[in-house]
């Protein structure tokens, strides 16, 4: 069998992860379609040059003049589809060995197949607990083990999904629970999966669960996702900063709420004397309380190895997470990177 993964590339990234696709190339017999999402002229020409220089890549640029939400991407992308499967992953995953093998066995078994857990989550994170308001992107497996897949890794049979979008008029978006039909509200509650808000494709899964249809998740070693590259930079405005700008920046929000004129502007307001409202120290176990802060450290540390190496700049310490587990898959994945830039540098289009 044959397949041919879409990976969707947003602005601000595509030099430093075209790297990626070459790891993809050489542990596979796969096509890949690089997709361009809201990319720069510079960028789009970027990924045409790299898909010229191989058969079994090719280059597509979404109808839109500004970036698709994800969802929306993934819509498009399913609906020009042709194949026996739809497959699709994200920018920032890399292949270290054979990785479809295990993939393929299972699809004989299931409407789809997932992959690409984060690497800056714990082991643990992947459940759903089920007092969560939100089933999240590395959300992949209930409390009783029911998968419900993800949009790290994906490949479906084409036929049951399309048959699935086209009954129920779902898509592949994002969900508040109050958008969601309530024939379909009814079949989540009595799964135990009603939550305020549903990521990326989840919905679509659940649908598929309800019709009978299985998911399954694998964790390949050779598969490994760095994960929010694309997320956080839209989160961070384009500014690429490494953790200790990003500390800093935390550090002065936090004061210039707690302390100072705006301080003293709402105690003034409230009719508050000083002495009611104790300081707030800013301090590095606060800004750790943050509930994404390892996704932005991974960001940050990430981001700031792949602008060195493209850069000629000496390499950034190995990040604090928090968890010597993940610390360990930092570290791995820190010099599979850097071996594969040494391998492929003379290939990229950019030195």
């Amino acid at each position: 069998m044959k397949f041919t993964f879409n990976i969707i590339y947003t602005t601000g990234f595509v030099k430093y992860l075209s790297l990626f696709i070459f790891s993809l190339l050489k542990w596979s017999d796969c096509s890949f379609r690089l997709v361009a999402n809201g990319c720069s002229s510079e960028e789009k020409r970027l990924l045409q040059t790299i898909c010229h220089k191989n058969a079994r890549l090719e280059f597509l640029t979404l109808p839109s003049k500004h970036m698709m939400k994800h969802g929306d991407a993934l819509d498009y992308l399913q609906s020009l589809e042709q194949s026996d499967y739809f497959c699709f992953m994200d920018s920032d995953i890399l292949a270290t060995g054979e990785f479809l093998r295990e993939f393929i066995l299972s699809l004989d078994q299931s409407a789809g197949v997932f992959s690409g857990f984060p690497i800056w989550c714990n082991n643990e994170e992947h459940m759903l607990p089920e007092t969560s308001p939100g089933m999240f992107g590395r959300h992949y497996r209930t409390t009783n083990g029911l998968c419900i897949g993800s949009t790290y890794f994906a490949m479906y049979h084409n036929k049951i999904l399309t048959q699935v979008l086209r009954a129920t008029a779902m898509s592949f978006n994002k969900y508040q629970w109050q958008d969601i039909p309530t024939q379909y509200q009814n079949q989540f509650m009595k799964m135990g999966l009603k939550h305020e808000t549903y990521d990326t494709g989840k919905v679509l899964n659940l649908l598929l669960l309800v019709q009978g249809e299985s998911l399954v998740f694998k964790e390949v070693p050779s598969l490994k996702h760095i994960g929010g590259i694309s997320a956080c930079f839209a989160l961070e405005h384009g500014f690429h900063w490494n953790y200790l700008q990003y500390r800093t920046f935390k550090k002065k929000i936090l004061a210039w709420l707690f302390e100072g004129k705006f301080r003293r502007t709402l105690m003034t307001l409230a009719g508050i004397k000083e002495a009611k409202i104790p300081r707030l120290e800013i301090t590095d176990d606060l800004l750790r309380s943050h509930p994404n802060r390892n996704r932005f450290m991974s960001y940050c540390y990430f981001t700031q190895l792949l602008q060195a190496l493209f850069e000629h700049r000496p390499l950034p310490a190995l990040p604090d997470m928090g968890s010597a587990e993940v610390e360990k898959k930092v570290e791995m994945l820190t010099k599979d990177i850097i071996n594969f830039f040494k391998e492929f540098r003379e290939q990229l289009p950019v030195n």
